[in-house]
């Protein structure tokens, strides 16, 4: 049963704990599938540097005990933002980045049966996707998990995925919302974001999309890695 041993408990792996069932349990849309970093070099070309770099430097925060760098990409819609980010949330999954245990439990084949029938609610994995339209309309609503999300995630998630987060904007909530996320990611060095978006900086301060306690985190190049996504329409 017990694949890998160390002195630690958390650092144990069940034999049901493989790259393969991590990767199906961190809420990336089932319309992307198919999607690998293999599938994107194939059919778009080289994945930019920058996300590779990034990818590296996560992949060893835990071995060398760094802080994580958060990462946003942009890019004009359908250039692949949400695709790559989706390849990146995989590849770290694969790597077991995050919490051992969380992930023992998560990818327990008892947990998952539970959640398909519908008769428990999925809790969010080491490595995790949301989309940031359904977050907002989820945290407004009554109905929401009586954990609480961020009660969930400062105990779960290490690596959080936000997608398409200039959707909505212009509301106190919302900003307040994302600053939020923002802080949970600062609190501790193992954590780290990935938001997608489809201004650029830059056009985030023209267009005053955001207020300033936003613009100024997302382009304070100690906080994030910014990665561009360029070319035509691929939906």
């Amino acid at each position: 049963m017990i694949e890998k041993k160390d002195r630690n408990l958390d650092n144990w792996a069940v034999k049901w704990n493989t790259p393969a069932a991590r990767c199906a349990v961190i809420n990336t849309p089932t319309s992307m599938d198919a999607f690998s970093f293999g599938s994107y070099i194939r059919d778009v070309g080289a994945v930019p540097d920058a996300l590779v770099a990034w990818l590296d430097a996560n992949r060893q925060a835990a071995v060398q005990s760094a802080r994580r760098r958060s990462l946003i990409l942009y890019g004009k819609p359908g250039t692949g933002k949400t695709g790559l980010g989706v390849c990146a949330l995989r590849e770290l999954a694969a790597a077991c980045v995050g919490k051992m245990f969380t992930w023992n439990m998560a990818t327990s084949p008892g947990v998952r049966a539970s959640v398909a029938s519908g008769e428990d609610p999925q809790r969010p994995s080491p490595v995790w996707f949301e989309r940031w339209s359904r977050l907002l309309l989820h945290h407004r609503s009554a109905k929401w998990d009586e954990l609480g999300w961020f009660e969930q995630i400062e105990d779960r998630v290490t690596v959080l995925m936000l997608d398409d987060i200039t959707v909505d904007t212009g509301t106190q909530f919302r900003e307040s919302l994302l600053l939020n996320h923002f802080e949970w990611a600062e609190d501790r060095d193992d954590r780290a974001l990935i938001l997608t978006m489809n201004e650029s900086p830059d056009e985030l301060i023209k267009r005053k999309v955001f207020t300033e306690r936003i613009t100024d985190r997302i382009c304070e190049a100690r906080r994030f890695d910014l990665v561009e996504v360029s070319g035509g329409s691929r939906r």
